[in-house]
């Protein structure tokens, strides 16, 4: 076995196998125009909206929509939302600050996190629809703004789970406030929300929030979901989308405002290099059919979307001048810890093979010339019996649940054989906390970012308890027990028919990322910290940078000039609230917004590209229309607030 084995390193590292263990035996911000309007004077004040909050009362609500009548409303809110009226930052300093008078050990830590996160006096300031404790009385008194929120509370309901989302009332109001507009000669603006999946996504044909997209397909003439042309098990390839999207499905409503979606090769290789990424999502933005010409955009992105598409905006104006904002979901936005572990895992291994000073001539030789070095990697032959996969301990139970693990494992062959070595690692690189913070101190600012926009952070935060507590009913009002929990049949044997193998997934790649980070606060990818916006950060960038990374940062000739720019010593880098390194003034185009948290891990995308689940076992599910709904209630309010607060309206781009 050649290139493959290392392959197989790679993607164990970053945790794509199912339950895979690795082991080598050897060697400031202010606010934006939703419109996209230009030479504006704003009178915005920063209390007007509590953003976090506002989500938090809208997603709430939304849940309560979706449960069975006469089931107890804290049990099924128990499994997803959470609230604190702690920043993300404060309530880490506040965890380590209550668990070191406890004794600061690991369960001191645990439990200062459920009474932060889980505080039932906080969720309760969130359960209210009456809005006065999330918007000021002078935006709540503006006409359209007040029209809104009498619809949202009007709507609040319980919903028939088999209507259409697009065709209610709650969606129509959306749309129209989404579309609103004070632009001369224009009465609305169309809006489309692009959704970008993240991790191994060009092997998927799923859409990562499907009940979304599927409604907006239906309600404008579209099939439900993508025709798929070609599916080789490592990549998809879906009907033309400029077909799909453009005049091939004729529909008499007009798409004001719409949901898209990019499948399987559209995406390039999502586990490689930040760079194939966005040159792939650019071009598949700026080749939407025609009737999208004048269509604002908005970009969510989950997981590891969110840094190929910010640096896709830094780097084609192009597509920027298309953007009204970007929805980051779980997203990797400061990197993760995780790539940082895998980094160094692979790092450690090549080095025994290759040698140190071969291993670092080639590291920096494959940032030129990356298919040259895959060509001499590709050229070696790996000691296999050195690389311990380890499976061993989950075959059993795999094979219970009706799963063909020989199926499994030739799929990887093959979607192993297929990949680029030095990709994959760049990939890896690009995620890690040192090159995203790099990033942002380099890129996120008004020289890149040349007109208002808004970038909005919604967090997973994973609990190990999240997954193993009782569902809660189902319609039919039967006791639904979690589905990790192994339970008994009548002959005393475990029920795997009711084991569920996606929580089981979820839970274990989440588990080591959880043990290894700050006050517990993680998804199943990335500390919670390091998923929102820098400009929202009042942590010190030692808190999430070792000694070596920001030596290496403070010595970067590229950063000496920017430090130098903004007169930032090197004990300033160091130990500074991290928000204080890129100046207000030079972050004005910016409108950084945190959205809070959920409680979840990967928002239960199933990883459906390697593992096809068996019907018959439950699956752990999200409630991701809730979200979504919220979501859109969120960016409707936010484009009627900017709409109405903004004064003197000038030049349009």
């Amino acid at each position: 076995m050649k290139v493959k084995t290392i392959y197989f390193i790679l993607i164990c590292s970053i945790s794509t196998l199912l339950i895979c263990n690795l082991s080598y035996a050897g060697k400031k911000t202010s606010t934006g125009c939703f419109g996209g309007c230009n030479k504006t004077k704003h009178s915005i004040n920063k209390n007007d909206v509590n953003w976090k909050l506002l989500f938090a009362q809208l997603f709430a609500s939304e849940i309560k929509k979706e449960i069975p009548t006469k089931t107890p409303v804290s049990t099924q809110l128990d499994n997803y939302f959470t609230y604190s009226s702690l920043s993300f930052d404060k309530a880490e300093e506040e965890i380590k600050f209550r668990a070191k008078k406890d004794g600061n050990k690991s369960e001191d830590i645990y439990r200062q996190r459920i009474n932060i996160f889980e505080n039932n006096k906080e969720k309760a300031k969130a359960l209210k629809i009456d809005f006065k404790s999330s918007i000021s009385k002078r935006v709540r008194n503006n006409p359209e703004i007040k029209n809104f929120l009498k619809s949202i509370i009007s709507n609040s309901k319980s919903k028939n789970q088999d209507e259409n989302y697009f065709t209610t009332k709650e969606a129509q109001d959306v749309i129209k406030a989404l579309s609103f507009t004070q632009t001369q000669n224009q009465t609305n603006q169309k809006v489309a929300i692009i959704l970008f999946p993240g991790f191994a996504a060009q092997s998927s044909k799923d859409y990562i929030f499907e009940e979304l997209a599927i409604s907006a397909n239906k309600y404008y003439g579209r099939p439900s979901t993508r025709p798929i042309e070609l599916d080789t098990g490592i990549t998809v390839v879906g009907e033309d989308y400029r077909h799909f999207y453009g005049d091939k499905y004729y529909s008499s409503t007009s798409n004001i405002v719409d949901i898209l979606h990019p499948i399987g090769q559209e995406l390039g290789n999502s586990i490689g290099s930040n760079q194939r990424r966005e040159i792939a999502f650019k071009d598949w933005i700026l080749k939407l059919p025609s009737k999208y010409k004048d269509t604002k955009l908005i970009l969510v992105a989950h997981n590891s979307a969110g840094p190929a598409i910010l640096d896709m905006l830094a780097k084609y104006s192009d597509v920027r001048k298309k953007v009204l904002g970007v929805v980051t979901i779980a997203g990797i936005v400061q990197g993760s810890g995780m790539a940082r572990l895998s980094q160094e895992k692979i790092k450690n291994i090549l080095e025994n093979i290759l040698g140190e000073n071969i291993y670092q001539k080639i590291s920096l030789l494959a940032k030129k010339t990356p298919e040259v070095v895959d060509k001499l990697i590709a050229c070696l032959d790996f000691p296999t019996d050195n690389i311990n996969l380890n499976l061993e301990p989950f075959k059993n139970i795999l094979q219970k649940m009706g799963v063909d693990t020989t199926l499994l494992a030739d799929r990887f062959k093959k979607y192993l054989e297929t990949l680029n070595t030095i990709d994959i690692i760049n990939g890896i690189n690009d995620l890690t906390p040192y090159e995203q913070i790099k990033w942002h101190l380099k890129y996120f600012n008004n020289k890149y970012f040349d007109h208002k926009m808004f970038f909005m952070n919604l967090s997973a935060l994973f609990d190990p308890q999240t997954l193993v507590r009782p569902r809660g009913e189902n319609p039919l009002m039967e006791k639904e027990p979690s589905p990790i929990v192994p339970m008994l049949d009548d002959n005393g044997n475990i029920d795997w028919q009711n084991f569920s193998m996606d929580a089981l997934y979820l839970s274990l790649i989440s588990i080591p990322g959880f043990k290894n980070t700050s006050a517990g606060l993680f998804d199943g990818n990335v500390e919670l910290g390091n998923s929102k916006s820098l400009l929202l950060d009042s942590r010190p960038l030692s808190s999430s940078l070792t000694k070596k990374e920001l030596l290496k940062l403070w010595s970067d000739p590229e950063m000496q000039e920017i430090y130098k720019e903004r007169k930032i010593t090197e004990s300033m880098l160091y130990n500074s609230p991290r928000n204080t390194l890129i100046k207000a003034k030079n972050t004005s185009n910016i409108h950084a917004i945190d959205l809070g948290e959920v409680l979840a891990s990967s928002i239960s995308v199933a990883y459906k590209q390697f593992i096809k689940l068996n019907s018959k076992h439950p699956e752990w599910k999200f409630p991701r229309m809730a979200l979504m709904r919220a979501l859109m209630q969120v960016l409707a309010l936010y484009n009627l607030y900017q709409q109405s607060f903004i004064e003197d309206m000038e030049d349009e781009i």
